[in-house]
């Protein structure tokens, strides 16, 4: 998992330690054309006149149910029923973000203690890397402020790439380090939502690294991000070796 560590040219993020998803439901109608005028059958003002597109004739008198009448409740139950897929389909992605942005809230705070239980791997190996490295973050952060989370979609089902935007607040420190990281989220057997903490495969990291460089939000995000370091770097040399530990830790 990568944790942190500076942006370079088709690498990871600016980090120090993380879609909106909207399902694209086609709303779908009927739309005709229905010309008005003279039947090509029949003399101009014979009295035979049909109108094109209906079923109505002189003859009866009578409207009876045509395709038409059919098409436009067709048309119009369709788009009621894409729309309100569409809506299920956006609750049901805001109730997930409202769980990731919990999960990513949680892996980020230091007040408590380590908590394995987030991640996905939980052996004795990984479980002692990832206290050793929380230990070593609260030797000079103090907390993550400002955390904000983006997701997209992941490489695999179920999956969810998070960018997370934080400012760091360093022990002893006034100046705020700005920050980016990237977690790869998953589901456990039971559904639940885990952070991955295994090591990422060469397609995932080809895939986030894709997923940054081609979607506008996030080339924006991280160009402000850079910028905002940069001048926190700038402004407080102190930082620098700070963030050159920080780093060691991704």
């Amino acid at each position: 998992m990568k944790g942190t560590g500076m942006t370079k040219a088709g690498k990871y993020l600016v980090g120090l330690g993380i879609v909106v998803i909207l399902a694209a439901t086609g709303l779908y109608y009927m739309n005709h054309n229905g010309s008005k005028g003279e039947d090509p059958g029949s003399e101009a003002g014979s009295g035979n006149t049909a109108i094109s597109g209906s079923d109505i004739s002189p003859e009866n008198g009578e409207i009876s149910p045509g395709a038409e009448v059919y098409s436009v409740a067709e048309g119009a139950a369709a788009t009621a029923g894409a729309e309100a897929e569409s809506k299920e389909a956006e609750a049901d992605q805001a109730a997930i973000e409202a769980n990731i942005s919990v999960l990513v809230n949680k892996y980020f705070d230091l007040a408590g203690e380590y908590d394995s239980s987030i991640l996905t791997s939980k052996t004795k190996a990984d479980k002692k890397k990832g206290q050793e490295i929380f230990n070593r973050k609260k030797e000079v952060i103090e907390k993550y402020e400002n955390i904000k989370e983006i997701v997209k979609p992941g490489l695999t089902e179920d999956t969810y790439i998070v960018f997370t935007t934080y400012d760091i607040k360093m022990k002893n420190v006034e100046t705020l380090v700005p920050g980016m990281s990237v977690l790869v989220i998953g589901r456990d057997e039971a559904g639940g939502l885990l952070i991955s903490n295994g090591k990422n495969d060469d397609s995932l990291t080809e895939y986030i690294n894709q997923t940054a460089s081609e979607d506008d939000e996030l080339k924006a995000i991280i160009e402000e991000v850079n910028k905002k370091l940069a001048a926190a770097l700038k402004e407080d040399s102190s930082l620098k070796q700070m963030v050159e530990y920080l780093k060691e830790l991704s």
